[in-house]
């Protein structure tokens, strides 16, 4: 029976895969920085420093919620449009 798990092949394979996949993500991460030093030099701060927080933080949907005239949460559409 072969093995399917282990062989030399397959780890060497494995290995090189694991190479190739580094070296491209370092030069998407080199020019990623180029670009955002490029704009730091432009004296464009803020969108250097918008990019470099979006880069940062992940993506986070917003909520559209209001209070009524009680105080409890009102979540539908309507009803907040007409609050």
């Amino acid at each position: 029976m072969q093995q399917r798990y282990g062989t030399r092949s397959l780890i060497e394979e494995y290995k090189e895969n694991r190479r190739q996949e580094k070296t491209f993500h370092k030069r998407k991460t080199k020019e990623w920085m180029n670009v955002e030093l490029e704009l730091r030099r432009q004296h464009e701060c803020r969108k250097f420093y918008k990019e470099i927080n979006m880069a940062r933080k992940q993506f986070e949907p917003r909520v559209h919620i209001c209070r009524n005239e009680n105080g409890s949460l009102i979540s539908n559409e309507q009803e907040i449009l007409n609050r």
